[in-house]
């Protein structure tokens, strides 16, 4: 990560990133498990979700300073896929937006078996 991703106030994650801890996460969970842990998620930090798109597997989620974008898609019957992309409402980043994936996907590590992590590179 350089200097300049300090700044950012957009950051999200994507199968092929640079940095193993951004990539695609995966979890040896179903959708419905994994968007349960997500929603625990929602309740702990006081977020609100201000939608959700399941055709698409997107949940839009508001906190006081930032909002979240979370892609989940169910691969295989017991694999789910999460992708995330965060936006903080200030002039500088300062390093929030990696530190708020860093949260969840943590979270969700926790509650959930992680299978890996930029799995389908095609």
């Amino acid at each position: 990560m350089g200097i300049l991703d300090s700044f950012k106030t957009t950051f999200e994650t994507k199968e092929k990133h640079p940095l193993r801890e951004f990539q695609t996460h995966y979890f040896r969970a179903n959708l419905k498990n994994t968007k349960a842990a997500l929603i625990e998620l929602v309740k702990v930090e006081k977020w609100t979700i201000e939608s959700e798109n399941d055709r698409f597997g997107e949940t839009f989620i508001r906190g006081k300073k930032h909002h979240l974008i979370i892609t989940m898609i169910q691969t295989s019957p017991q694999e789910t896929a999460v992708d995330i992309k965060v936006q903080v409402y200030q002039l500088i980043g300062f390093k929030k937006p990696q530190k708020y994936i860093q949260k969840i996907y943590a979270y969700l590590g926790s509650q959930l078996a992680v299978k890996g992590t930029g799995l389908n590179p095609s």
